[in-house]
């Protein structure tokens, strides 16, 4: 690219920085040059070892609530009660999971060290202790009942919170190294990025650009699709559906965003509010209503039997057309 200065000297241009003119001729605006997009292939392998190690961290997570769990239970912690329209109802922990831990690990420095016996029966109980009994030999079997003879006592409270300590250890451990492992692949998209989709795992989920949509929950679950990292918003909508979010691809057109079209054997009846009639619904042979389970009526399109909503608006439940 070439400039020209006040002077109408031209300057070919050198470096990092496009020379733009903007007003008088000649002036150097210093904007930075975008980089050119990254290749299709080049993203989608990028993500979808990004996806593997997001996956391995949400098991970790979810892992991780349970080890806390043990970790209060160690502790000794009691959970919250509450009273609903009359009914206790279980509430969250009396401690703070920081508190629980740190009782836990004092539980656990007040148990003495595990003596060479102990340690090799929890090896032994840890590699054979919950493989069946056809499934060893004569010797290891023994060596089996030998360590559970020579275990320390697996149910003492000291005993509870070392295991659940060394759990919630070993599980950060896991975490910290998933971490440093996508810390490349994170660098790789910072350094230029380029256009992501997530689908949320709800039925009528919607096609997000992030994880962090103002119109989803902390608990939504989303599914990363990365082969179609670095594609357009049609390239999604051509295999996903028009299900793209309207608040994160505000300039998509509103037929992408629409849903997804019914299938072509769906019943127009479907969604449809249904007629309740009869002084005795019970006793009419077109429809039923009025029990727990188990309540419907005939579909004036199909002319077959359908299942209908019983939150008062009384709709035909989607359903497909008779088979012909």
């Amino acid at each position: 690219m070439t400039t020209i200065d006040r002077n109408g000297a031209l300057h070919d241009q050198v470096g990092q920085y496009a020379h733009q003119t903007g007003g008088a001729a000649g002036y150097d605006l210093g904007v930075p040059a975008s980089p050119p997009p990254v290749p299709h292939d080049e993203a989608v392998a990028n993500d979808t070892e990004l996806a593997r190690i997001f996956g391995e961290l949400n098991r970790l997570q979810s892992e991780s609530a349970h080890a806390f769990d043990a970790i209060h239970r160690a502790a000794d912690d009691t959970f919250k009660l509450t009273v609903v329209r009359g009914r206790s109802k279980q509430g969250p922990w009396q401690m703070s999971n920081q508190d629980a831990e740190t009782k836990a690990r004092e539980l656990a420095a007040s148990e003495p060290p595990l003596t060479d016996r102990e340690r090799h029966a929890q090896e032994v109980i840890e590699k054979w202790g919950r493989v069946p009994d056809r499934d060893l030999t004569g010797e290891q079997r023994a060596e089996v009942m030998a360590a559970f003879d020579n275990q320390r006592d697996p149910h003492s409270k000291a005993s509870r919170a070392r295991a659940a300590v060394e759990k919630i250890d070993a599980l950060r451990e896991q975490r910290a190294a998933l971490v440093e492992e996508a810390a490349p692949y994170e660098e790789r998209y910072d350094a230029n990025p380029w256009q992501r989709f997530f689908l949320v795992q709800a039925s009528g989920g919607h096609i997000h650009k992030d994880m962090n949509c103002s119109t989803c929950f902390p608990t939504t679950q989303y599914a990363w699709l990365p082969t179609l990292s670095g594609l357009t918003e049609k390239a999604a909508v051509d295999q996903e559906g028009a299900i793209l979010c309207s608040v994160c691809f505000p300039t998509a057109p509103v037929e992408w965003t629409i849903g997804k079209a019914p299938s072509d054997d769906t019943c127009p009846g479907s969604g449809q509010q249904h007629q309740w009639g009869g002084p005795h619904p019970r006793k009419n042979p077109t429809e039923r209503r009025g029990f727990a389970a188990g309540n419907g009526a005939i579909c004036p399109v199909c002319g077959t039997w359908v299942s209908v909503t019983s939150n008062g608006f009384g709709k035909y439940r989607k359903h497909k057309r008779p088979a012909t």
